[in-house]
């Protein structure tokens, strides 16, 4: 984990267009016009509602699909209940494993797949709190539905006196 972000990636055996599809369709993502693919192996989305952004990276490592959820830290903590929604309905629909690229309680697995979802989902939500956290104590309580790149300029760039920490 970078210090901004919370990444979750989740790989299967479906196709990149099945998998595209369910996240436009039926996640509600839509293509992510401020990412730029270096090849055609990778497409961007990105969900926003007003109050939270997650981002989402698909690429295509034939025969599997990948798929990488992120979201920035100083999103509202409403965001844990709304990324496990969306990474458990992905294991689920599309039978996808699940990695957690972030801190777990000891001796807790970091792969689940869709018939370890309860567990997955406590996990996640741990160490989702575990990192939100850690995020508080380095850069204060405020709250923004930020995209990672906007989180980063908010409050790691030059200009971050623009934007003042409480």
């Amino acid at each position: 984990m970078g210090a901004e972000s919370y990444i979750l990636r989740l790989s299967g055996k479906q196709d990149i267009e099945s998998v595209s599809r369910y996240l436009t369709s039926t996640l509600g993502l839509k293509p992510d016009l401020n990412r730029y693919a270096l090849t055609q192996h990778y497409s961007y989305y990105v969900f926003g509602d007003g109050q939270h952004i997650i981002e989402c990276e698909l690429t295509n490592r034939s025969p599997h699909s990948q798929v990488s959820l992120r979201f920035a830290l100083c999103n509202p903590l409403s965001i844990t209940e709304l990324f496990v929604d969306f990474a458990t309905k992905l294991m689920s629909h599309l039978h996808l494993t699940a990695v957690i690229c972030e801190q777990l309680p000891a001796d807790a697995p970091t792969k689940y797949d869709a018939s370890d979802i309860p567990l997955f989902a406590a996990n996640c939500k741990w160490s989702i709190a575990h990192a939100q956290k850690e995020w508080q104590r380095a850069y204060g309580s405020e709250e923004a539905g930020l995209s990672v790149s906007d989180a980063c300029r908010k409050f790691f760039s030059d200009d971050a006196n623009v934007y003042p920490l409480p």
